[in-house]
């Protein structure tokens, strides 16, 4: 039985990881405000780090990508969940918004956006 703290909804944008002098290239399948799951497009090599923080953009058209700093929770042969640790502001804005336009919840998703602070740094760009 999962245990989550944030409401997960489905989603089908494009992304890339970046770590150690690679880039992984996949798809979000699955967005929460605190985490996501991406499906990569090649298998993820066995050197994937565990909860250190990685560069991710999540290219959510029409808007600006999202980009934030998250840490791999699992890894599986051809994806991961991650974990988002910090955001700049902009990304923080576009995030909530690909949430809420996915949920049938969104006065749920209006109180986990004042929850995430205590879990999420958000900086300034």
């Amino acid at each position: 039985m999962e245990n989550r703290n944030f409401t997960r909804v489905d989603f089908s944008d494009g992304a890339s990881i970046s770590y150690n002098n690679h880039l992984v290239w996949g798809t979000v399948e699955n967005l929460s405000l605190q985490g996501f799951y991406i499906r990569t497009s090649s298998t993820v090599k066995p050197d994937m780090p565990l909860d250190l923080p990685l560069d991710v953009t999540i290219y959510h058209p029409p808007h600006s990508s999202i980009n934030v700093r998250a840490s791999t929770i699992h890894c599986e042969e051809v994806g991961m969940g991650m974990k988002i640790d910090e955001l700049d502001a902009d990304s923080f804005v576009r995030l909530v918004d690909a949430v809420s336009l996915k949920s049938n919840a969104p006065a749920m998703i209006m109180s986990e956006t004042y929850k995430m602070a205590n879990y999420v740094k958000i900086v300034n760009d």
